[in-house]
């Protein structure tokens, strides 16, 4: 498919239905440490971020989601896929605190990487911002985007107790089409969209008795 052809969809088929929202955005200081490659395909994503929009594909066949974006159902190997909009609020499943990092994140050390699930039971991995404790697994987090000199990233942030448990968990029974997202496996696909690069970290697990 053509770039202009997905240009042509990401114009007419994105469904804002599924709260289309605009993420609150966090003031990063200097250029992204590790700029994404963007290609004819992707730009629509790093468009829709630069919005403030957290987008993403879905199969036009088996309604399987994909994060991040692809041009092809690995479900049904589908090339008839949708730009839609996800929902920005979700749990914090796992995290891990980072200590030694490469050169490019040597400001940054020690932050942290989070993997997420999201109320449209998609799961990926982003930068986590504010402090993260152990006792955050599990609680309401909200997307946002990370707005540098150079361009945007996404990440999350751990929600005040209380604040966002209702839209967190609003997607539990959301349709993934009658198929397992590609998120949901046991060892997600994620983070190549987020500029991320975990370093020797020490890892925090819920399975863990820590």
């Amino acid at each position: 498919m053509s770039c202009r052809r997905w240009r042509d969809k990401a114009n007419t088929a994105m469904k804002p239905d599924n709260g289309d929202t605009k993420m609150p955005e966090i003031s990063m200081a200097g250029l992204r440490p590790f700029p994404p490659r963007v290609s004819g395909f992707t730009a629509t994503f790093w468009q829709a971020l630069g919005e403030g929009r957290l987008i993403t594909t879905r199969c036009g066949q088996c309604s399987r989601w994909s994060f991040p974006p692809r041009n092809l159902c690995r479900q049904c190997w589908n090339r008839d896929v949708d730009w839609v909009a996800l929902r920005t609020t979700g749990t914090l499943y796992s995290f891990t605190r980072v200590h030694v990092v490469p050169g490019a994140f040597r400001t940054d050390a020690p932050y942290a990487i989070g993997i997420v699930d999201l109320a449209d039971k998609v799961r990926l991995m982003c930068r986590l911002v504010g402090d993260v404790q152990v006792g955050d697994l599990d609680q309401p987090i909200e997307m946002v985007v990370l707005r540098y000199n150079d361009g945007p990233l996404f990440g999350a942030r751990v929600l005040p107790s209380g604040l966002g448990i209702q839209n967190a968990r609003a997607g539990d029974d959301s349709d993934c089409g009658g198929a397992e997202c590609d998120a949901t496996a046991e060892r997600p696909e994620s983070g190549t969209l987020s500029g991320a690069r975990p370093g020797v970290a020490e890892t925090m697990r819920k399975a863990q008795k820590l």
